[in-house]
């Protein structure tokens, strides 16, 4: 009856609607379950899936619908049949938002089914339909930080059918992504819908009419308590810290690969999409390697207090034996245990690097960036370009070196993949970009053989591997030979201990297989 005449049958809809929400307002959802039994959950999935294939099936125009008063109403031709048509169409936007709220609690249930089975409805709107497509992509990109991986991975596969279905959609969708997995924690109702209480969640929606985040500042207590209420604002802070961080790094972890995989071409607007997508994996790198190195103020530099050398020494140790463990740390010359979740990956030269969750992230950015840069045509006069290597560059100078050598892995993908663009017309401008990269590249890279932090580090390994790839990608003979040089040097005078130097005379073996000419630098003496 429904699909035959809807607007004779608002009873029939509104039963539906009524069966999709049953537990939202009653029952269940008081006593914190979300909509009551498996029995409930299983009613309301039935009745929204009804309703959605009604929805998709015809029951709507192939357009946004409009509000009463937004129709021409004072037109001369306007009759009692377009008022009532009219009319309808009011109520009927009216009733698919109260549908969207519906399918909101569902996306929070308890339950990773029924996330599960609300995302599926929820792509099939977004999909088919254009009415309320911006909050419903922001129901969709919302759980990309669920708790639950499957849930992640589904909603990374209906983003990903999107853009297929339409292409064009790409930047919109970078940017929705962009501003939900950036966003502080305290201001997402997803990360709330995590961290919450089972009894919390189902009181957890999106504003779908406005921003999020509109919180109002709370006001500062009096003056006697200044001192007092900043420590407990610091102490407050500083506990929620490693909430914070698992969840951005969980969500910005499945937005990289899903970015990561989304299909771009030579078009302008792809050209702007992948833009879009360089910016978003260097604000991410920034995050995560980025701000926790930035130099605290004067007060707390090295040599600022006459008795606190001792303290920064061990708190420098402290930071390079830091592995990206959210909230851990390893002590040490960088020998410790990886943690459960580690694993070894092999690198270019052969060395073996343990990976955690940071390196995961990390890895999943270097991946996009060499996927984007080609489409992205930056030139060597490009100032947003110049924008993002000075601040790799700057995070090179002034980090730990852990950190400070994911900078370099990352600029090195860049000047690889600038250096393998294809040969069109803006392949002048690749180069041009390529050749200013390069030279501050291995200028810092020479400087970092020297380093007696690399000697302590945690990322031995790592750092062999990135310097195996750059001297053998390098173009410029003198500059290889002074690297080996260097290397050599340093391996005579037993740096970095047995490990090390065993490492290095492996990676000088492989590379002196690759280039013959380097081994007379060692069978030859010097004239």
């Amino acid at each position: 009856m429904v699909q035959s005449s809807p607007l004779h049958n608002t009873r029939g809809l509104d039963v539906l609607k009524g069966m999709a929400e049953r537990g939202r307002g009653g029952g269940g959802a008081k006593d914190g379950k979300g909509g009551g039994g498996g029995g409930g959950r299983d009613e309301r999935l039935k009745a929204a899936r009804a309703i959605v294939d009604w929805w998709v099936g015809g029951g709507a125009p192939a357009r946004k619908l409009k509000y009463f008063r937004d129709q021409p109403l004072l037109h001369p031709d306007v009759t009692d049949r377009h008022l009532l048509v009219w009319y309808f169409e009011d109520w009927l936007k009216k009733y698919f938002f109260a549908l969207l709220q519906t399918l909101e609690a569902l996306s929070l249930d308890t339950l990773a089914y029924v996330r599960t089975q609300a995302l599926s409805l929820i792509f099939n709107l977004l999909r088919e339909k254009p009415e309320q497509e911006h909050n419903l992509l922001r129901l969709l990109v919302n759980k990309l930080g669920d708790g639950e991986k499957s849930v992640c991975s589904r909603a990374s596969y209906h983003i990903l059918q999107l853009l297929q279905t339409h292409p064009v959609m790409k930047s919109i969708v970078i940017r929705e992504t962009t501003a939900l997995v950036m966003r502080p924690v305290g201001s997402s109702a997803a990360v709330s819908s995590l961290t919450a209480t089972p009894a919390a969640k189902p009181r957890t929606h999106i504003r779908f009419d406005d921003d999020v985040g509109d919180h109002k500042t709370p006001k500062s207590d009096a003056a006697p308590q200044g001192q007092k209420s900043k420590a407990n604002a610091k102490a407050k802070a500083k506990a929620q810290q490693p909430e914070k961080s698992a969840w951005n790094l969980h969500a910005r972890y499945y937005a990289a690969i899903t970015f990561n995989q989304v299909v771009l071409s030579t078009s302008e607007e792809d050209r702007k999409a992948a833009r879009m997508l360089m910016d978003v994996y260097f604000q991410i790198f920034r995050e995560v390697v980025g701000e926790r190195s930035v130099p605290e103020p004067a007060d707390d530099a090295p040599g600022a207090h006459d008795g606190d050398g001792d303290k920064d020494k061990a708190g420098d140790a402290e930071a390079e034996a830091e592995v990206g463990k959210r909230g851990k740390r390893e002590y040490g010359k960088g020998k410790a245990k990886a943690g459960p979740r580690a694993k070894e990956v092999q690198g270019a030269a052969g060395f073996a690097e343990v990976q955690d969750s940071n390196s995961r992230l990390v890895s999943a950015i270097l991946t996009g960036v060499n996927r984007a840069m080609p489409f992205a045509r930056f030139g060597g006069a490009d100032v947003e370009f110049q924008r993002h290597m000075d601040t790799l560059f700057l995070i090179t100078h002034t980090s730990t070196f852990n950190i400070a050598l994911q900078a370099l892995t990352l600029i090195q993908h860049i000047l690889a993949s600038l250096s393998s663009a294809p040969s069109t017309s803006s392949a002048a401008d690749a180069a041009s970009a390529a050749a200013a990269v390069a030279v501050r590249y291995f200028r810092t890279l020479y400087n970092t053989l020297l380093d007696f932090r690399l000697y302590e580090s945690s990322k031995q390994a790592m750092y062999l591997n990135l310097l195996f790839k750059s001297v053998k990608s390098d173009a410029d003979p003198e500059r290889v030979r002074a690297f080996v040089k260097r290397f050599c040097q340093v391996l005579v005078g037993g740096f970095g201990g047995a490990e090390f130097v065993a490492g290095g005379l492996w990676l000088l073996g492989e590379l002196f297989n690759t280039e013959p000419g380097l081994r007379s630098m060692i069978d030859k003496p010097a004239p």
